[in-house]
């Protein structure tokens, strides 16, 4: 089935159960330097599942930065909706480009917060929904990120893309303390030049990569002429890998 076209727009989410076909990838261009990607996969998953796609990303271009976010849910796509729509909610139509690292710990607990909240009304397995959680706020001259799970997150830098998030086995909605969160939430700040990008990804993208992830993020990024186009080519490079499993792209170009 052919893509739908793309719409620049100021903001976009790609909820996983909007988009449930097997093959088909959906796209968003959000102004200019942006690009999202979203599929269910081309096969199905190797593992028991709940929902058929239980990944989201969003972008939102605001006047001092951009904000880029990832969840990739299991049991469920409740946890994966609750901690996006907690990262818009707080972020609004103006994300900031230099949030300290408290306040990103913050945004976490609140996001865990949400998704206890949600799924404690649920029914099994439902109740269960947990998810990965990736944010990056694009700056001009740097990006803040954070990585909860092992959703990554890449910097592009002079055709080389680097993944600066540390997958780790501990997701959203897992009762943690404020302590643990900020000893165990993945973050930093990285600066940025012109021609640089940053990719944010679910773990369909890296199980899948027929090439080293990063490599593959390098590749896609030089030879697509617009960010939402690398978006769609690095969903179209885990599918030809024979992706068994939802995978979702954010692309911000700097």
């Amino acid at each position: 089935m052919p893509r739908p076209p793309a719409a620049a727009l100021p903001s976009a989410v790609l909820w996983g159960r909007d988009h449930v076909d097997y093959g088909d990838v959906v796209t968003r261009a959000v102004g200019e330097a942006v690009g999202l990607a979203l599929t269910r996969g081309r096969h199905p998953k190797p593992y028991a599942w709940v929902d058929p796609n239980e990944d989201v990303v969003a972008a939102v271009v605001g006047p001092r930065a951009t904000l880029l976010a990832v969840a990739d849910a299991h049991n469920g796509a409740d946890a994966a909706e609750a901690a996006i729509t907690t990262v818009l909610e707080c972020f609004g139509d103006d994300p900031p480009d230099d949030p300290d690292e408290a306040a990103l710990v913050d945004l976490f607990a609140a996001a865990g917060h949400a998704v206890l909240r949600v799924t404690s009304q649920l029914a099994p397995p439902h109740r269960d929904s947990r998810t990965t959680l990736s944010v990056a706020l694009v700056g001009p001259e740097t990006v803040t990120w954070a990585a909860l799970g092992d959703s990554p997150v890449f910097v592009v830098h002079g055709g080389r893309a680097r993944e600066l998030s540390i997958p780790r086995h501990l997701f959203v909605g897992h009762p943690l303390s404020r302590f643990v969160l900020d000893e165990r939430l993945s973050r930093g700040r990285e600066p940025l030049q012109p021609g640089d990008a940053v990719v944010l990804a679910s773990d369909g993208f890296t199980n899948f990569a027929v090439i080293d992830p990063a490599a593959a993020v390098a590749e896609a990024l030089a030879a697509a002429p617009s960010p939402v186009d690398a978006a769609a080519a690095l969903v179209d490079h885990a599918v030809d890998g024979g992706a068994g499993d939802n995978v979702a792209v954010a692309v911000a170009a700097v």
